[in-house]
């Protein structure tokens, strides 16, 4: 599958079980480097970067990332194993977990959670 195709169809899963995603890669002003999508869910923000089977990240994205992750921003690579199943790994390309991309928005919110990044009860505000 097409890294496009696999990013379309994880966004629309995500989106359907209640995710905002904002596409960072679509608008032409943006700086090269940054991850493909910011995803918001269940009081907290991710930036996530999709990557093929082999394709591997550019110098520019992992400098960036490196200073998103500095500033405590939660960064994850997404990669297509294919057949549907997805690998999470960090910036420093090891594995934190794999599922079907049905999964991938459980998987993430798990992991976002586990590694103490900040949930906001918007609620309170």
């Amino acid at each position: 599958m097409k890294e496009s195709a696999f990013t379309k169809d994880c966004c629309k899963i995500m989106e359907q079980k209640g995710a905002l995603i904002y596409p960072i890669v679509a608008h032409q002003m943006s700086e090269p480097g940054w991850p493909d999508r910011m995803i918001c869910f269940n009081g907290w923000i991710a930036l996530l970067e999709f990557k093929g089977v082999k394709t591997p990240l550019e110098d520019n994205q992992k400098f960036l990332i490196h200073k998103l992750e500095r500033r405590n921003v939660p960064v994850w690579v997404c990669r297509d194993y294919g057949e549907g199943a997805c690998g999470l790994y960090t910036s420093e390309n090891r594995v934190v977990g794999t599922c079907h991309m049905n999964n991938l928005l459980m998987t993430l919110d798990r992991w976002v959670l586990a590694c103490g990044h900040k949930v906001i009860d918007w609620k309170k505000r």
